[in-house]
């Protein structure tokens, strides 16, 4: 039997929801799929300061147990919890390096669509797979006012424009 390849989630590629994606196409039915503690206290520490990506990233890793459950792929959770000092830190990239340690120990290959963590990831010896985010964009509500004759739109504050078709 081959043994199942280990799959470490950093928070930007859950929050992409990426992953959810790959297991329902059955890319990773031979796969382990591995959260650092880290990723998970990320997460909710941003949730609870009402920051959208928590939210979204809390929901993927639902939806993702779901499908690892019904694909019967193994889904756990490991590594060291944040200390005070690392979450002080979080933004020099300290959750970061606790996510990679995840990695290198697990052996596994750290999924990312965080350019510069697959960078460092990859000069510290880290297996690692970047897959870069998607830029989901439907424009802006304010464009539909502008054609390609639009100079300048004169409307004040309060006002409420009417389009004309």
């Amino acid at each position: 039997m081959n043994e199942k390849e280990r799959i470490i989630l950093d928070t930007s590629i859950i929050v992409d929801a990426k992953i959810s994606e790959m297991i329902e196409s059955g890319e990773l039915d031979n796969a382990e799929i591995i959260v650092p503690y880290a990723v998970l206290d990320e997460l909710q520490a941003q949730a609870s300061k009402g920051r959208e990506p928590g939210f979204v990233g809390l929901g993927e890793l639902k939806r993702l147990r779901s499908l690892c459950d019904k694909k019967d792929i193994k889904l756990r959770f490991t590594g060291e919890r944040p200390s005070i000092e690392d979450i002080k830190l979080a933004k020099s990239g300290r959750m970061d390096a606790l996510i990679r340690d995840v990695a290198k120990a697990e052996g596994g290959v750290l999924y990312t669509a965080d350019y510069v963590q697959a960078l460092v990831g990859e000069a510290e010896g880290a297996k690692v797979k970047h897959i870069p985010a998607e830029i989901k964009s439907e424009g802006l509500k304010f464009e539909q006012f502008f054609t390609t004759d639009t100079i300048s739109c004169p409307w004040q504050k309060g006002a409420s424009p009417e389009i004309s078709s």
